[in-house]
């Protein structure tokens, strides 16, 4: 059965359903490390260019739909400093299992550990986002459940 990160075109491609943990999904990986260095550099454009819009944002104390790719680069252009302000200098993303529900929609844990200038960690926040390969083949995040700090 052909792999949700081969390249041929979705259409090509048959839904695997499964459920894997890291290391089966490099794209995966290397997606979520592009968007950790666009949050930790603060470059909220880039950040932002990762997000089909609509952008759902799922938290305890917010739920945000947001339909301007404007805020939504304004929502993560902020980052750096939020991180900067409790002495995170970096961060990485740890993904947890990753479910490919259709061909074209996964859903995937992600945790970023709070690294202060020393590397020790400093706490930690996760959260599970759902993301669509569009036609284009790219893949962008559409829905981001927080589960906020830990």
């Amino acid at each position: 059965m052909p792999s949700p990160t081969d390249p041929r075109t979705p259409s090509d491609r048959k839904p695997s359903k499964t459920t894997r943990k890291n290391g089966g999904e490099p794209e995966l990986q290397e997606f979520f490390d592009r968007f950790t260095r666009a949050l930790i550099g603060g470059d909220g454009k880039a950040a932002a260019e990762m997000w089909e819009t609509p952008a759902y944002f799922i938290g305890d104390e917010m739920i945000r739909a947001e339909e301007d790719p404007v805020e939504v680069e304004k929502f993560f252009g902020s980052a750096k400093e939020m991180y900067a302000s409790k002495g995170i200098r970096r961060t990485r993303a740890e993904l947890g299992p990753v479910q490919w529900v259709t061909e074209r929609i996964a859903e995937v844990d992600v945790r970023f550990p709070w690294l202060d200038a020393d590397g020790n960690e400093r706490g930690e926040e996760s959260s599970r986002y759902t993301l669509r390969r569009g036609d284009d083949g790219a893949l962008r995040l559409c829905v981001a459940v927080m589960r906020g700090e830990q």
